[in-house]
């Protein structure tokens, strides 16, 4: 018998997902819009219960996770309509999400308190919004608790050293290595 989890990282042979999301409810729906051809405006009301599916037959997954008789448990899964940038933190399994949408002070407010409140964010970063009127991220590079807070410096290959110069450098005879 296989592993279910092993399974249905291999979902379509071409996906592979986190752990995580293997207890979420699959189907398997034909993805077409209302016009009758593939591709975007998928309409997702289409999607019913009788569609469920195996993790090699599925083509959707959902956010249901449990369900039962007297409540039904989810995990968000968003579909991002505007244009975003995901860069992991450097503390592993977290990230910093930049959105490109524009929102009031207090539709921003809104929207943190919203997410500290299901524990999506920190609630530090709700209370660093009310303190300072603006939400800070830390730029890519920059590692959480150094003590210079200064951006990794690039590191030469053939040293190890740290500083940043060129093959010349090195002997003339690494002129031609790859940095």
């Amino acid at each position: 018998m296989s592993n279910p989890s092993s399974t249905l990282r291999k979902i379509s042979g071409l996906l592979t997902l986190p752990a995580w999301l293997h207890v979420n409810q699959l189907y398997r729906k034909r993805l077409v819009n209302k016009s009758g051809v593939l591709g975007e405006g998928i309409p997702w009301e289409d999607v019913q219960k009788g569609d469920r599916a195996t993790p090699l037959t599925a083509n959707i997954i959902s956010s249901v996770v449990h369900q039962d008789d007297l409540e039904t448990i989810h995990v968000p899964l968003l579909d991002l309509d505007i244009k975003h940038h995901y860069e992991p933190s450097s503390t592993r399994g977290h990230a910093h999400l930049y959105l490109d949408v524009e929102l009031t002070h207090s539709e921003y407010e809104e929207l943190l308190t919203v997410l500290a409140k299901f524990g999506i964010i920190q609630n530090g970063i709700l209370k660093q919004f009310k303190r300072d009127g603006m939400t800070t991220l830390r730029l890519p590079g920059m590692k959480k608790g150094s003590s210079t807070d200064e951006p990794d410096k690039p590191q030469c290959k053939l040293c190890a050293d740290g500083e940043p110069h060129h093959v010349s450098h090195h002997n003339a005879s690494l002129a031609g290595a790859s940095l």
